[in-house]
């Protein structure tokens, strides 16, 4: 949840939704094991990958094809899945703000 409450005092409906979700994690070791399987596979299934390599001054070799092995499996197990390879700051800002506006 990025920001605060309103200057009101009052959370905004994101913020209101956020928190109850987390608070049903709660209830999960209480929960039988088709109950949460059931549960788990209802959730939105979405994610956000970011894989940045190209740096200027020292590149790395690995993250753009880790971010691409995890699309992957994430992709195979059912999620919707948003790869950003070598993304600028403004793009990762606004794949954020999607990724959050959908789940």
């Amino acid at each position: 949840m990025s920001g605060s409450s309103t200057s009101s005092g009052v959370l905004s409906h994101k913020q209101r939704q956020t928190l109850t979700r987390l608070s049903a994690l709660s209830l999960v070791p209480m929960l039988p094991t088709q109950v949460l399987a059931s549960a788990i596979h209802a959730l939105p299934r979405a994610a956000l990958i970011i894989g940045n390599s190209a740096y200027p001054d020292s590149p790395l070799t690995n993250p753009v094809n880790d971010a691409n092995a995890i699309a992957g499996e994430l992709k195979r197990l059912g999620f919707s899945v948003d790869l950003q390879i070598n993304a600028g700051h403004a793009t990762m800002n606004e794949a954020v703000h999607l990724i959050s506006a959908r789940t």
